[in-house]
């Protein structure tokens, strides 16, 4: 016994001096690295002595460098380019190598498609030596010789470390992989299966919440048991649906298109067993065909959980009133429907008839607009050619007598009867002239193609009612002058002051226009 303690007391001091030995050689030895000699040196800090060999205390151990600068950087470049080998190295073993599935040995194998010359024979390497260590931990050496790569591997190459090829997709693959999915899909069921024997649901009466009760150990949880992962305890009772699995249920029946109606209305399993025909055609199921499906195929899922479900089951208090504010949310929305129904139709109206007012107004404001320009343009540009009875009789085929019509109306007028400073007469249009010719021989086309109008003196007869009226004017000037009132002029009116007397020397006063009084003689 007294030996023992010894040996474990000395073994104990060993171990503390060896610590005590290391911390002062750290202590007193520092490391750095030579740029120039491209390796580490230590420096002693009591001798000042430096040398190349680690100090033979640490033995396997070593000491950390001091942090520099250049040490800094060499270690991130040397992180760097480490990784992007590794990372080069992956990429060329998989453009190499192919992951085959061998029917005989039922395992993979890969192959080398490369072209490299340690394929075909090999290389001859000389003077370089192998070493490595035995499964004894003896150190062996030998000669590295011809070094040569198998094209057929059975492991996977060193290279890829964690990482794999992938497979070639040929039909013995892809039959693996569904067989592989189809025993994982059946494992999974199975184990389902037995924890569903081991546990028990049952429901808390205080606050009506689900707990799960082990039968072998006796112990109990409020969470459903992992290995259960995302499934429901039962799978066809609805009552544990939430709004997703409402609407995967709805997926597989073909009907994606409500779908979301009932996640609007965050319809879970609970809402959807209180729901009824009404309330189906009001989330927008406007089929009957799509309501009985709907209908019947939850309550064949309900009678796998208890054939008898429907004949016992009510909806709890807290689903009434949920089905209530959603049937109430349904007449609003319906009528809020038919409001702005009534209300885009009398508004369309409105903007229709605002529409028709629009455009009557602007094909006035064009009217207009063709007027204002048509009352600027001289009379000549604006009336019709002078069709009366003193027209010149024209050649209807000749265009250059045809181009003179309203050249005639702005020089010369429309030839009517008129006094002037020569008399009664008209203006008339002289003889067609022949054009003259230029220093070419080309014929100048003048502007009417006539001779420079003359005047023609024309008798009137005394019944003319120009004629006579302009008589009986001057007759009546010097009176007229006399008796004139001032009048006052409007857009359309001439008005006077006072009443004046009758030119025609009638007696009687007249409170009528004097201008009236004139033409009422005549």
């Amino acid at each position: 016994m007294e030996e023992n303690a010894r040996i474990v007391k000395s073994v104990f001091q060993i171990r503390v001096a060896r610590r005590k030995l290391l911390e002062k050689c750290r202590a007193t030895f520092r490391r750095f690295y030579d740029s120039k000699a491209r390796n580490y040196f230590y420096y002693r800090e009591d001798t000042f002595e430096t040398t190349w060999h680690k100090p033979y205390c640490l033995k396997s151990e070593e000491l950390v460098p001091l942090p520099t600068p250049d040490f800094a950087a060499r270690k991130i470049q040397g992180m760097y380019r480490t990784f992007h080998a590794l990372h080069l190295v992956r990429y060329r073993c998989i453009l190499s190598y192919d992951k085959i599935w061998s029917r005989e040995e039922q395992r993979f194998y890969y192959f080398n498609n490369g072209t490299s010359l340690l394929l075909h024979g090999g290389i001859e390497v000389p003077n370089i030596e192998l070493v490595g260590v035995d499964d004894h931990g003896h150190k062996w050496s030998k000669p590295c010789g011809l070094v040569k790569i198998d094209q057929v591997l059975w492991d996977k190459p060193k290279m890829m470390g964690t990482h794999d090829i992938r497979p070639m997709w040929t039909e013995d693959v892809a039959a693996m992989r569904i067989q592989g999915m189809w025993k994982l899909h059946e494992a999974r069921a199975f184990i389902r299966s037995i924890v569903r024997g081991a546990f028990q649901q049952k429901t808390d009466p205080l606050s009506g919440k689900h707990f799960y009760y082990n039968t072998h150990n006796h112990h109990t949880a409020w969470e459903i048991p992992d290995l259960l992962g995302n499934e429901r305890w039962d799978p066809n009772d609805i009552r544990e649906w939430e709004v997703k699995d409402v609407v995967i249920w709805l997926r597989r029946l073909h009907l994606k298109k409500y779908a979301k109606a009932f996640q609007r209305f965050d319809i879970d399993g609970k809402l959807l067993l209180a729901l009824d025909w009404d309330d189906f055609v009001d989330l927008g199921i406007d089929k009957a065909v799509d309501i009985k499906r709907i209908l019947l195929q939850y309550e064949t899922k309900m009678k796998k959980v208890q054939k008898d479900f429907f004949n016992e089951y009510k909806p709890a208090p807290e689903e009434i009133v949920r089905r209530e504010r959603l049937r109430k949310h349904h007449k609003i929305e319906h009528a809020a429907i038919i409001i702005q129904r009534k209300y885009m139709m009398r508004y369309a109206r409105e903007r229709v008839r605002r529409m028709q007012q629009a455009v009557k107004l602007q094909h006035d404001a064009e009217k207009r607009e063709e007027e204002r320009i048509i009352g600027l343009k001289w009379y000549d540009e604006r009336a019709p050619e002078y069709s009366g009875p003193h027209k010149y009789l024209v050649e209807q085929n000749n265009p250059k007598i045809k181009q003179i019509g309203k050249f005639e109306l702005h020089k010369y007028g429309r030839r009517n009867e008129y006094k002037s400073a020569h008399g009664w007469g008209r203006w008339q249009l002289g003889d067609e002239i022949e054009n003259p010719l230029d220093a070419k021989g080309r014929e100048i086309i003048s502007k009417h193609g006539f001779a420079d109008a003359r005047w023609e003196a024309v008798d009137n007869d005394d019944a003319h009612v120009s004629r006579k009226f302009g008589d009986e004017l001057e007759r009546q000037a010097p009176r007229i002058a006399e008796l004139h009132t001032a009048l006052h002029f409007t857009s359309n009116k001439c008005l006077s002051r006072k009443p004046i007397v009758d030119p025609v020397n009638t007696g009687k006063e007249h409170k009528v226009h004097g201008t009236l009084v004139a033409q009422a003689k005549f």
